[in-house]
This record gives structure tokens, C-alpha cells and sequence, in this order.
């Protein structure tokens, strides 16, 4: 969520108008945390896995957690997921390093 409110920060830099399609991302995440996300089919697991990359804290640890995934290094996924911080993070200070004020 941090990573996804620091893209929602940085595009806030250069729009006029309200993001209200971060409210998918950040809505959407908060719902297909409520299910399994691989009810969802394969593309969304993807995108869950891979773009915005909130199955590796909840998804995979969680199903090595009940048997259904054997693999032990699922437990540091979470970790990996920290990562996504990073480019979120360099694209805020890009939009902080070019705002410019209107002056009033």
C-alpha cells in the first residue's frame, strides 16, 4: 500500500484533476485481499505478482502457511515485496523535483 500511495503522491505532481483510478489499486487490493487471488484467474495473479507486487505478502506466504505450497522461501517474499518501495519512492522525488508552484 505505501508503494502504491507514493505513485498516487507522485502523479499528483503533474495533474490538475482528481487519480481516481488509484482508488482501483488501492480499493481492488484491499478486496481480492478478502479471496484466494487465484480464483481470479492467471492474469491477475500476474499483475498481483509481478506490477504491483502485494501477492508476494499475502498470497504465496500464506499458502506455504496452509500446506498448499511447498517451498519454504515463499516466508521471504515479504521481503523481496520491499523492494517495490524503491522505484516508488525514486518517482516521487522526480515529481517533488519538478513541481512547480502556481504562486498563490
Amino acid at each position: 500500500f505505501a508503494g502504491v500511495y507514493l505513485i498516487f503522491a507522485g502523479l499528483c505532481f503533474f495533474t490538475l484533476e482528481g487519480l481516481e483510478f488509484i482508488n482501483i489499486l488501492t480499493n481492488g487490493m484491499r478486496e481480492h485481499g478478502r479471496y484466494p487471488l487465484s480464483i481470479y484467474g492467471k492474469g491477475v495473479l500476474t499483475f498481483c505478482t509481478y506490477i504491483v507486487p502485494y501477492a508476494l505478502v499475502q498470497y504465496y506466504p500464506l499458502m506455504y502457511l496452509i500446506g498448499r505450497h511447498n517451498d519454504a522461501r515463499a516466508m521471504l517474499l515479504p521481503v523481496i515485496a520491499c523492494v517495490f518501495i524503491i522505484p516508488c519512492y525514486l518517482f516521487w522525488k522526480f515529481g517533488v523535483r519538478h513541481y512547480r508552484s502556481t504562486g498563490s
